[in-house]
C-alpha cells in the first residue's frame, strides 16, 4: 500500500524528536516519502493499513509545538502521537518499560507567583488524554507487562542532577517519567481539539547512573521498543 492523498483514512500524525526514534517508526512504514517543509523532514508512508506522517521535531517544547501545528493546521492530521523516550523518575518503571501518558504537566512552567499552584490538579498545568482513547488501548493491552499507563512531565532540561528531580518529585509526585517535548504536544493539541496519545520507553532511570550499556545504545533499544508498542496501538486503536 501507499500513502492515500485522498484522505479516505484517518491521518495520523507523529513527532519523534531524535534521529533514533525517527529511525526505528521508518522502519516499519510501507513506503515512506519524503518531503521538506520548512526545514522539517516529513515522510509519509502506511503503518498497519493506516496513513501515517511522521518527523522529526528536534530536542525541546518550541520544536515539538512547531512540529505539532505544522501537522495539524497544513497536513491537516486527525490524530498525534508523541512517540520516543524518557527518563523514569521512579525505580519500579524500569528501562524498556513502555509509558503511556494518561495526562501530561510541564514541570518547569510555574505560575505561583500568582497562586496557580503546581500539580496535576491544576488544569493550568495539565493535559489529559481523551478516555476513549486510554480504555481502548488499556483492553488490548491489559496483559503487556511492558506496559505503564500513568501521568508524566515534560521540561526543556535534561533532567540528571538530584536538585531537579526534588524539584519535580515536589509538585508531580505520581509523575512515571520524564522528557522535553510531551507537554508542549499534548497543550498545541488541546487548544485545537485534536486527539493525542504519548508512548514514550524508559532509557535512563533518572536518579540511577548505574548501567552496563551506554545511554546511546539504550537510546536505540528503547527507540526500538517505543515504535513495536506504537504499532500495537495504531492497530488497537484504528484496526478492531
Amino acid at each position: 500500500m501507499v500513502f492515500d492523498s485522498t484522505k479516505k483514512m484517518k491521518l495520523i500524525g507523529m513527532i519523534t524528536a531524535m534521529d533514533e526514534e525517527l529511525e526505528a517508526i521508518l522502519s516499519l512504514i510501507d513506503n515512506p516519502e519524503k518531503e521538506i517543509y520548512n526545514k522539517i523532514h516529513i515522510y509519509k508512508g502506511i503503518l498497519n493499513d493506516q496513513n501515517i506522517i511522521v518527523c522529526k521535531s528536534g530536542v525541546g517544547k518550541v520544536q515539538a509545538a512547531m512540529a505539532t501545528t505544522i501537522l495539524i493546521t497544513y497536513f491537516k492530521a486527525d490524530i498525534v502521537i508523541n512517540v520516543g523516550i524518557a527518563g523514569s523518575l521512579h525505580k519500579e518503571v524500569s528501562l524498556e518499560n513502555v509509558v503511556i501518558a494518561d495526562k501530561v504537566a510541564q514541570w518547569d512552567f510555574d505560575l505561583t507567583a500568582f497562586n496557580e499552584m503546581k500539580g496535576f490538579a491544576n488544569p493550568r498545568y495539565t493535559f489529559e488524554v481523551s478516555n476513549i482513547l486510554l480504555d481502548k488501548l488499556k483492553k488490548r493491552l491489559l496483559n503487556e507487562q511492558k506496559v505503564v499507563f500513568g501521568p508524566m512531565v515534560t521540561g526543556d532540561q535534561f533532567v540528571y542532577q538530584s536538585n531537579q528531580i526534588e524539584n519535580i518529585k515536589d509538585t508531580y509526585k505520581e509523575a512515571l517519567c520524564v522528557d522535553m517535548e510531551a507537554g508542549a504536544i499534548a497543550q498545541i493539541c488541546s487548544f485545537l481539539n485534536i486527539p493525542f496519545l504519548i508512548i514514550r520507553t524508559i532509557s535512563d532511570i533518572v536518579d540511577n547512573d548505574k548501567s552496563e550499556e551506554t545511554y546511546e545504545q539504550l537510546i536505540i533499544k528503547a527507540s526500538n521498543v517505543a515504535a513495536k508498542y506504537t504499532r500495537i496501538v495504531i492497530e488497537a486503536l484504528f484496526n478492531d
